[in-house]
Parts: C-alpha cells; structure tokens; sequence
C-alpha cells in the first residue's frame, strides 16, 4: 500500500494567523469585552444606588 502523500494546500496555516503578521482583530475583541464589562458592572451600581435610594425614601420626614 503506498504512502499517503499530502496535496500541496494541506498543512499550511491561515494566512492571517502568520507570525509575521499580528491578528488585527484581536485587541478589538478584547476591548469590546472590557466595554461590556464595565457597561454590566455601572449599570449594576446604578441599579443597587436606585433601589437604595428607593427604599430610604420611605423613612424619610420632609
């Protein structure tokens, strides 16, 4: 039985995945997570802030 012999186009990498050349898209994920992130993190301070707020607001006497 012979030898399997690859075709020319197998077992090369992707061309943007080279080291010669940096993945573009990479910082940009990454940042688009931190920009999630710290959405989800003030949003959750607003919320706590609102519904303390909220709920002091009932003990109050002005």
């Amino acid at each position: 039985m012979p030898a399997r012999v690859p075709s020319p186009g197998r077992g090369r990498a992707h061309p943007s995945l080279t080291p010669e050349e940096p993945m573009d898209y990479g910082w940009m994920s990454h940042a688009l997570l931190w920009i999630i992130g710290l959405m989800s993190v003030g949003a959750t301070v607003a919320v706590v802030g609102a519904l303390f707020t909220l709920g002091r607001s009932g003990y109050r006497k002005d």
